[in-house]
């Protein structure tokens, strides 16, 4: 009776062993597709974006609203809130109803691209901005942009005719409704002048009044949509007023935006739109 007990309990213990080794085991790692690579947390496995994946402007941007940690950066709710909340106190005419509008749907697309790229957005008319997210905070900030004043320290620049450019793609551009626009790149822009010669921003001679012609690139998932009395611009020439760059805190975000006034335009191919029906 004793053998039977102790053959018994050793039974049980051996069954018990084998659960530990049951709970660690991990299934074979999953092939990742091409920018990305296997990364685990404990039992969890999953494919997650290297850093040549983020590196350029034209590539997707990755799931910012997670980490390669699975550790939640930047919350839908808070950001939409404080998207919302910004563009409802601007003084467009329309900010209301589009705030308001943005706070109703919590988009998570929407908030996505807004933090993944910022968002170039006219909230007062003639005045553009670029809004940025904190992905670790979820505050949102509304960077407005300032055209460069005069330095009374500094000989003013001699006069000269005004320059032509052609720029790199840009990864948005939108209009506002009285000419004025706002393009945008991830990376320093560079710009070819007339006679072929290339030079990066800002290591350039440009100056206010040169003519720039840039074409956006404009896909929807890297530009948030505009407000009401903005329009996405594709292929336009403007009157180069000023430039500004900002403290981003993901490479994958707008960190150079040119401001002017738009000159010439061809009318914008980028976002498709349905064939209406005749009447």
């Amino acid at each position: 009776m004793i053998r039977r007990i102790i053959r018994r309990k050793t039974s049980i213990f051996a069954i018990l062993g084998t659960i530990p080794l049951l709970m660690l085991s991990v299934p074979p790692a999953k092939a990742c597709p091409d920018g990305q690579y296997n990364q685990c947390l404990g039992f969890l496995c999953g494919c997650v974006p290297n850093g040549g994946t983020i590196s350029k402007a034209i590539n997707p941007v990755p799931d910012i609203l997670t980490t390669a940690n699975g550790v939640l950066h930047g919350n839908v709710h808070l950001i939409t809130q404080g998207v919302g909340a910004l563009v409802i106190g601007a003084s467009c005419p329309t900010c209301a109803l589009a705030g308001q509008t943005i706070l109703d749907h919590q988009n998570q697309v929407f908030v996505e691209t807004v933090v993944g790229r910022g968002w170039l957005v006219f909230l007062v008319t003639g005045s553009p901005s670029i809004v940025l997210v904190d992905t670790a905070t979820s505050i949102v900030t509304d960077y407005t942009i300032s055209h460069p004043k005069d330095n009374p320290l500094q000989p003013p620049r001699p006069v000269r005719s005004a320059k032509t450019y052609k720029a790199s793609d840009a990864l948005c551009a939108i209009r506002s409704d009285d000419g004025s626009v706002l393009a945008g790149w991830v990376d320093e822009p560079v710009l070819t002048d007339a006679a072929g010669s290339s030079y990066t921003f800002p290591h350039v001679d440009l100056a206010k009044g040169d003519l720039v012609k840039i074409h956006a690139v404009n896909k929807a998932a890297d530009c948030a949509a505009p407000l009401p009395g903005n329009r996405f611009i594709s292929d336009f020439t403007m009157s180069w007023q000023g430039s500004q760059n900002y403290p981003v805190l993901l490479p994958t975000e707008m960190s150079e935006t040119f401001t002017g006034v738009v000159t010439g335009e061809k009318p914008f191919k980028g976002h498709p739109v349905a064939p209406q029906k005749n009447k």
